[in-house]
């Protein structure tokens, strides 16, 4: 999207919520978006946040994406472990 923003291949950005832009750095996305011509239009508002709040909900979006990495790796390395054990009984028998 930013490429295609900066190439000027749109000029208005709508979302319904501020914060489904991006999981986190709005406020940078929204000074690149309107830098290189793009307009942000949110269509509803949560309310005014304070810079500690703007953080924590970062902080919080990170969190919650390096979780769900961190739960998928783990994931998938019991499949790998179960299939493992499922070829070594097969071989055994």
């Amino acid at each position: 999207m930013l490429d295609d923003a900066a190439k000027g291949h749109f000029t208005v950005v709508r979302v319904v919520w501020r914060d489904r832009l991006t999981r986190f750095g709005v406020a940078w996305i929204e000074r690149y978006l309107s830098a290189v011509g793009v307009k942000v239009e949110v269509l509803r508002e949560h309310g005014e946040t304070s810079l500690v709040e703007e953080l924590m909900d970062d902080f919080m979006a990170a969190l919650a994406s390096f979780s769900g990495r961190f739960y998928r790796l783990r994931s998938k390395q019991n499949q790998r472990r179960l299939l493992d054990d499922a070829a070594a009984r097969l071989e055994v028998d």
